[in-house]
């Protein structure tokens, strides 16, 4: 009896169970770094994704390498847009998508030290059908609202996000 229960619990609720998960587990990701001295090392995500990273040439580093910076901000652009995806789906209209543009500028200003004061998230989503436009802009809300990325910096940094949805038939 209790795992029938348990399995109409699971198909009741197997589009929130995502978000229900996410609060009720702890998860962790891991990232390495390594470096021989110098100003620039070489960072690995424990999924594979690695690459160089250097002191940023305007703090006296050099230039042609990935920044610390440039890592936050594509960070929080791809965090909201993974977010957007779920939520799209959830709402049943990631179908109804034909793609996704984004782009993100963060800001740096000098005040306490220097920290990010700013980000500025625009995306495109096209969409298949006029029918999809509001629930697409409900996920919007609810990724802006919900990105882990996002809320973690909320307190301390300006965040806008702006979103067009163009209804773009194949």
């Amino acid at each position: 009896m209790r795992n029938v229960k348990l399995m109409r619990f699971k198909r009741l609720h197997s589009q929130t169970r995502c978000i229900r998960m996410a609060a009720k587990f702890r998860h962790e990701y891991k990232g390495f770094i390594s470096s021989s001295g110098g100003v620039i090392g070489e960072f690995r995500g424990e999924s594979g994704f690695k690459g160089l990273f250097a002191l940023p040439a305007e703090y006296g580093g050099v230039a042609g390498y990935v920044k610390p910076e440039e890592l936050f901000a594509l960070s929080c652009l791809t965090c909201s847009t993974t977010t957007l995806m779920y939520f799209l789906k959830k709402f049943k209209v990631i179908d109804d998508i034909s793609g996704i543009e984004g782009g993100v500028v963060a800001a740096i200003e000098p005040g306490n030290g220097v920290c990010f004061t700013e980000v500025n998230m625009s995306f495109k989503i096209f969409v298949k059908k006029q029918e999809a436009v509001e629930s697409v802009n409900k996920a919007v809300e609810n990724a802006e609202k919900y990105c882990p990325v996002l809320k973690a910096i909320k307190d301390k940094v300006k965040v806008r996000v702006q979103a067009n949805v163009e209804v773009k038939p194949s």
